[in-house]
């Protein structure tokens, strides 16, 4: 997940600072990311960007694999040849 810091508009009190967007690229022109904003569907840059990776993914991933990986085992025993 990608977030941006929300410094174009004015906030209130209760409105979000950040907004999620998509990564699209790094920019050819400065440090900023090209990233691209779903709300507005628009690619734009913006140095105030957070990148949150979240663990659970990965963990599904390595179980996903170990249960395949058991799975050809079992097949494995139980044929004939």
């Amino acid at each position: 997940m990608i977030f941006v810091l929300n410094t174009k508009d004015n906030l209130g009190k209760f409105d979000a600072k950040f907004y999620e967007v998509i990564f699209v690229e790094y920019s050819n022109t400065s440090k900023a990311y090209r990233v691209f904003n779903r709300s507005n569907l628009i690619i734009e840059e913006s140095m105030h960007v957070i990148f949150k990776e979240s663990t659970a993914l990965v963990k599904n991933v390595v179980e996903i694999d170990f249960i395949g990986e058991e799975m050809e085992k079992i097949s494995l025993k139980n044929s004939p040849l």
